[in-house]
């Protein structure tokens, strides 16, 4: 029987021979490419820069937190309270914005205004009792200054 088929091999043309390796070369790339698209080839992992608002988002969660637990924001203004809070924060009663820090301007029954500098970019939060939330970009010192958007 091998015999018959060793003839049969060596009766076909040279173009026909060749056919059996190239169709296990062509199997070989495609497992290749299948495996490399699988893994993500040799492509770079995409780097996201991170929030530069987060730290004044925990911070402004944490003022209403504060609220939602006292129905007031009175007692937030001092540091070690919203450290408590938030303990992942650097909390302060700077006048100016400190880099890296929340500083409480004030917090007195019905709002709260939170400050933060981060990478030279001042943001502020102001909480207000009715759930309303202020966004900026200014030093604020009262809560009325607190507008616009990050």
């Amino acid at each position: 029987m091998f015999a018959k088929l060793e003839d049969r091999f060596n009766q076909a043309p040279a173009a026909s021979k060749a056919l059996p390796f190239v169709s296990v070369a062509l199997l070989l790339v495609g497992l290749f490419m299948m495996f490399a698209s699988l893994s993500g080839g040799a492509q770079e992992p995409e780097v996201v820069p991170p929030d530069p608002t987060t730290g004044i988002q925990k911070a402004l969660l944490a003022a209403q937190t504060y609220y939602a637990e006292q129905s007031t924001f009175e007692g937030f203004d001092d540091p070690r309270v919203a450290e408590g809070m938030e303990p992942s924060l650097t909390w302060n009663k700077a006048a100016k914005s400190v880099e890296g820090e929340i500083s409480i301007r004030s917090a007195n029954p019905n709002k709260a205004l939170l400050v933060t500098r981060v990478e030279g970019q001042v943001y502020c939060a102001a909480a207000s009792a009715d759930g309303g939330v202020s966004k900026g970009k200014t030093d604020a010192s009262r809560s009325a200054e607190c507008v616009g958007s990050w």
